[in-house]
């Protein structure tokens, strides 16, 4: 059974449960895709391909550099709520796949509504 990213990430492991990627290569999330060649996000403007917004995946390896990309997307005139839902959908699949971990431990954030500004941890 194939799930969505939000099924899979709350769903007990389960050997009939398929990941929402392939364990290698690229990573496509509707409007976002993984290049695993480029070891680069690319966000395309429209189903038509017309464009893209990229970002290489090693900038973003920080809580930091990764709220620092958020904040460029959201910035561009075309980007849709879609976009930002894909994009964050295949950031969680390639840090799964890649680093073992969900985004939230792996940026360790984790709890960071409940932390103090200067608590470690926080961006």
């Amino acid at each position: 059974m194939k799930m969505t990213v939000q099924q899979w990430m709350n769903s007990p492991e389960d050997p009939d449960v398929f990941k929402p990627f392939h364990p290698q290569g690229d990573i496509v999330v509707g409007l976002v895709r993984f290049d695993s060649e480029q070891d680069m996000f690319r966000i395309y403007m429209g189903a038509e391909y017309l464009g893209t917004y990229d970002m290489e995946a090693d900038r973003i390896l920080s809580g930091g550099g990764f709220l620092d990309f958020l904040l460029q997307v959201h910035s561009k005139e075309w980007v849709t709520g879609q976009h930002i839902k894909d994009l964050m959908d295949c950031v969680t699949c390639w840090v799964y796949r890649d680093h073992g971990k969900f985004p939230q431990k792996f940026f360790d954030v984790a709890g960071g509504m409940n932390r103090g500004l200067d608590e470690p941890g926080n961006v």
